[in-house]
């Protein structure tokens, strides 16, 4: 017998498409956040409760915000941006988080290096190559961070792993040191094993100031176990 196709890529296309429209049509909304600057972002309860535990408990379980969503009073998030709940939200939708990388491409020097962040775990050259320099680059790691923290506020393990996997592309001498603070704190093993690793083999490059921010515990980490074959670094006293 022929084989027969019954999926194309044009279909994933479609869909994503239509995961959009749904999201950005206010007719097929039913909840509103509020945010710290008074702005108010909406969306469907049964989207966001499907992709995400903290969501289902929030809008159907006991909660206070489930009785506010319900009345039709507006949940306030705070300490979360506007960037990072769109980043969030559009996640839930549609599996990507195109949109906040288009935002990080204003440079022509950042163009092929945040591009290539919306094809995921895909193979891509370093970010020396990409021409993108510092400044973007800082930008990129907090817009990440940013996202990282929300996906494990709101549960989301797949985005969690994919802020991971591209935070842990940044990680240069001016950037480690955040990232591993990001990750010791938001429980982030495969970010922070990647920023461990960066430390150990690149400690003579890194500014001795810039290390000792780190929590205690990470420094000793660091310190106790260098890689086969490489130096053990030193940071001064704590």
């Amino acid at each position: 017998c022929p084989s027969v196709t019954l999926r194309r890529p044009e279909d994933d296309e479609d869909l994503s498409s239509a995961m959009r429209a749904l999201w950005h049509d206010p007719d097929l909304c039913d909840v509103r956040f509020e945010l710290d600057d008074g702005s108010l972002v909406e969306a469907s309860r049964t989207i966001l409760a499907a992709r995400s535990p903290y969501f289902k408990t929030m809008f159907f379980g006991s909660l206070r915000e489930a009785r506010e969503a319900t009345a039709g009073e507006p949940i306030k998030l705070r300490e979360i941006q506007r960037e990072t709940l769109d980043a969030v939200l559009e996640f839930c939708y549609t599996g990507s988080i195109s949109s906040l990388i288009d935002s990080l491409t204003r440079c022509p020097e950042a163009v092929i290096f945040a591009k290539e962040l919306c094809k995921g775990y895909g193979e891509r050259s370093d970010l020396e190559e990409s021409g993108c320099d510092e400044e973007h680059l800082a930008k990129m790691v907090e817009s990440l961070t940013e996202l990282l923290k929300a996906a494990n506020l709101f549960q989301l393990e797949r985005l969690l792993k994919m802020c991971e996997v591209e935070l842990a592309r940044c990680v240069r001498e001016s950037s480690v040191a955040n990232i591993l603070a990001v990750a010791d704190l938001h429980n982030a093993k495969q970010l922070r094993r990647a920023g461990i690793a960066f430390v150990q083999k690149h400690s003579r490059s890194i500014p001795k100031d810039t290390l000792e921010t780190l929590p205690k515990g990470l420094l000793v980490e660091i310190i106790r176990s260098p890689p086969r074959g490489e130096h053990r670094p030193t940071f001064g006293s704590f």
